[in-house]
């Protein structure tokens, strides 16, 4: 735990420094006029979108190893040096209940953070990908090795930079905690200001999440998977809509569409949330402001072309697996050939709805919804219904009072559909699912409120009291003497030797998980992807496709 400490202390500094370059940037070209103070979570986050694009750029040509954390400390250090005096951060008033739950929330981090990572995905693919990251600049055709390298999520390239395996004592998976701390840190000022009387829409969604964060995603605090972070994205995404239509901010307008981007680089099925920003770009076109206009545009091609790049040098496609991408994308020799990027497509799509690779599914919901529906949990079959039939709930309340803002609302219902006919697994759709959820039910909780300070003050100690629980539940007494220095690190699966066309690797032993040290390694071996030289670094390529 001590070297969880030290290292989260490290990433904090620098995603401030970075935060505040953000700040500065959006003040000078979006909102001039806007002195707005920025919260300290929030500053952290745009830290993470700057990051987010110097890192992934950084990957196509260098290693993500010690060399490139010398140029983000440097750079850092240079930022925070010169922009501290001009900006100023919002530190969160904190009574003593908000203080409890603060304090029970970062032990339950801190708790969690040094567990081995248990997300299944991890073992079978996200530690061998941040391995490649560490040790590679960006490989032609990696993608052809093993395709769910080709997933190319910018999630895991903000994981390797900040892994410190050049120190030889591990790769560590700080990051996702840390993120999640900060989340939670910006969600606690919803308890903050309803202690203080005001029961807006966005204090309570960010109330209701704090809870709501720890049940769904605790178990992968420790993990570098994709989904908790896209999806807690959408959370504060959708918290700072509710904030700029209570308090209109300009600040908070391009922040919500940097963490948009942000969103969709780490995972496509958070595609839907920039509709948000999508309206935005819209009313600035209708009003004919040109130059805020073009700004937008080139903001959105900074951010999200260093992702491009990535996915093109991986697959050979502008995205994967978008099969409506394929005939977009120019030819190159590492390409993974078309139909595996469609048979990809359907195999996310058919595990996502009836956990079975071998199963026939159709686009039709009645063949498959029955059995999909039947995997789901007492409290998931609940949350999809409630979601999936909101429209009704939602259409009854705006009849007789006025609705949580309509536009985060139906945003965040095409969310749930665009998740639902895509690739239904529960753990991919947490973000659209809630928000629907809350966005019905926080209108009619708001109306049937008599006693508004009691309500606080019980809905905190609630809090309190679940967070403890989840403490108690969550510790590892056992593990505790190896964790007070340093976090568990990936767990190792045994792996053999195996043949692609002309080199040896490893191919996994156990349910085609590799985990982190058997390197290079994959589920199994392909006699129709060779390397493309006789350097890892150069790439793999399909037979089919190398021009012969």
């Amino acid at each position: 735990m001590v070297a969880t400490l030290l290292i989260g202390s490290y990433i904090t500094f620098i995603l401030i420094a970075y935060g505040l370059a953000g700040r500065w940037m959006i003040q000078l070209f979006f909102a001039p006029d806007d002195h707005g103070i920025v919260s300290l979570p929030i500053t952290a986050l745009l830290g993470l979108v700057v990051l987010n694009v110097i890192s992934a750029l950084l990957s196509l040509v260098i290693p993500l190893g010690l060399g490139a954390n010398i140029i983000i400390f440097i750079g850092a250090c240079f930022l925070y040096y010169k922009l501290k005096k001009n900006n100023t951060i919002n530190m969160i008033s904190l009574g003593r209940t908000e203080l409890g739950v603060m304090v029970l929330a970062g032990l339950l981090v801190l708790e969690n953070a040094t567990h081995a990572s248990g997300n299944p995905d991890t073992n079978l693919y996200h530690a061998q990908a941040i391995r490649w990251i560490e040790n590679y600049h960006v490989v032609p055709g990696l993608g052809n090795l093993h395709s769910r390298f080709a997933f190319n999520s910018n999630w895991l390239v903000l994981n390797a930079l900040f892994s410190f395996a050049f120190l030889k004592i591990q790769s560590f998976h700080l990051l996702p905690g840390l993120f999640f701390f900060i989340s939670v840190l910006y969600f606690l000022s919803g308890i903050s200001e309803i202690a203080k009387g005001k029961f807006l829409a966005s204090n309570l969604f960010k109330t209701l999440l704090i809870p709501i964060s720890f049940h769904i995603w605790a178990s992968e605090i420790s993990s570098p998977g994709t989904d908790m972070p896209a999806n807690v994205l959408i959370w504060i995404i959708i918290s700072l809509w509710l904030e700029v239509y209570e308090n209109n901010s300009k600040v908070k307008r391009v922040i919500i569409l940097l963490l948009s981007l942000l969103a969709i680089t780490f995972k496509l099925s958070a595609l839907p949330i920039l509709l948000l920003p999508a309206y935005d770009f819209l009313i600035h076109l209708k009003n004919r402001e040109i130059a805020l206009v073009r700004n937008i545009l080139v903001l959105v091609v900074i951010c999200v072309t260093p992702w491009i790049l990535r996915n093109f040098v991986i697959s050979g496609y502008w995205a994967y697996p978008v099969p409506a991408l394929i005939s977009f994308s120019p030819k190159v020799d590492w390409q993974i050939p078309e139909e595996l990027v469609r048979k990809e497509a359907r195999i996310v799509q058919t595990w996502a709805r009836q956990y079975n690779l071998n199963a026939k599914t159709s686009n039709l919901p009645w063949e498959w919804m029955s059995f999909w529906l039947s995997r789901l949990t007492p409290l998931q079959f609940f949350i999809f219904w409630i979601s999936f039939l909101s429209p009704f709930i939602y259409g009854t309340i705006a009849v007789f009072d006025k609705p949580v803002h309509y536009l985060a609302y139906w945003c965040s219902y095409i969310g749930v559909l665009f998740w639902l006919f895509s690739a239904p697994d529960i753990r991919f759709g947490y973000g659209f699912l809630i928000t629907v959820n809350l966005l019905v039910i926080i209108p009619i909780v708001n109306n049937m409120l008599a006693y508004k300070k009691i309500f606080g003050v019980l809905l905190n100690t609630l809090i309190l009291f679940y967070l403890g629980v989840i403490l108690a539940n969550s510790f590892e007494p056992s593990t505790f003497s190896k964790r007070f220095l340093f976090p568990e690190p990936y767990l190792e699966f045994p792996a053999k030797n195996c043949e692609i066309a002309n080199a040896t690797i490893k191919c996994a032993l156990n349910y085609g998980a590799c985990g982190y040290t058997e390197f290079p390694c994959v589920p199994k071996g392909r006699d129709t992807v060779e390397m493309r030289s006789s350097d890892w670094q150069d790439g793999f390529r399909n037979i089919k496709l190398r021009g012969e």
